[in-house]
């Protein structure tokens, strides 16, 4: 049986274990979280919409082009704002897979004195990590952008799109899918980032990024291949339901991987010592 196979095995074992339904149920607190994140976002928007209504004048195609803007602006500060919810989320998962069952208040455990920590530690990995997002992700940006240039009219008034505009979709999106590989693989030395910051959140950015760095020269391939076999699941992403569902299972396979590699990595340790 292949590593992959023997993971999957024992991140369903540990989930059958009446861990199922507090995992689905963090995965839906997350995605509350984001949606909250967003409708804030939204509210921003619309209250930039009003605002230059009624002082500036605008015509409507600006002031939706301006709001527009100042949400793409305020909605990633957002987002960082709520991190440590996500990174809570990913923490219990990971505890999950290491003890076989903890608390669903693990899921908070950053929101108090470690909330500020939480956020200075993701915006670092954001930071590090940019411009792998960049080249994987612009060719889909800018076919994306392309395909809703060209569809905005039909778009709007719910009409069925052409070939070349069902084209322009699919080829986007199979940019967006073949950019998450590609991320994937140049992001793959930092797999264990905040997994070893759940074991010591003492440590600082600099000192996480450097120890996965080091752990994940023998197993970047593993974890590379390990990616690749959970792609079928991540393509179910398409409705808000399955997310709820895929998301922890996901998490769980990538938790059981990091928990062993850990592992690995303190048995080697204690020999050299």
């Amino acid at each position: 049986m292949s590593p992959e196979k023997t993971i999957r095995k024992q991140t369903q074992k540990t989930l059958s274990h009446n861990n199922w339904s507090g995992a689905v149920a963090a995965a839906i607190v997350v995605c509350v979280a984001v949606m909250m994140a967003i409708f804030l976002s939204s509210g921003i928007d619309l209250g930039v919409s009003y605002l230059y209504e009624l002082f500036m004048k605008y015509t409507m195609k600006v002031e939706d082009y301006e709001a527009s803007a100042a949400m793409s602006v305020t909605l990633l500060p957002i987002i960082l704002l709520i991190s440590p919810i996500a990174v809570g989320f990913l923490r219990y998962i990971y505890l999950m897979m290491k003890h076989g069952e903890t608390d669903f208040n693990e899921i908070f455990h950053y929101m108090g004195s470690r909330h500020l920590k939480t956020i200075g530690v993701t915006l670092m990995f954001i930071l590090r990590n940019l411009w792998k997002f960049i080249v994987c992700f612009l060719p889909y940006l800018f076919c994306y952008g392309a395909f809703m240039t060209s569809n905005a009219e039909k778009i709007n008034k719910l009409e069925n799109l052409d070939f070349s505009g069902i084209l322009w979709y699919v080829i986007s999106y199979a940019l967006l899918y073949i950019g998450a590989l590609v991320c994937m693989r140049l992001c793959a030395n930092q797999f264990l980032y905040f997994f070893i910051y759940f074991e010591n959140d003492n440590l600082t950015s600099k000192e996480l990024s450097l120890i996965s760095n080091m752990y994940m020269q023998r197993f970047r391939s593993d974890v590379s291949k390990l990616f690749f076999s959970l792609l079928p699941w991540m393509l179910t992403c398409v409705l808000v339901i399955p997310i709820i569902f895929v998301l922890p299972y996901v998490t769980a396979v990538l938790s059981t991987s990091a928990k062993w590699i850990l592992a690995l990595q303190d048995n080697l340790g204690n020999k050299d010592e």
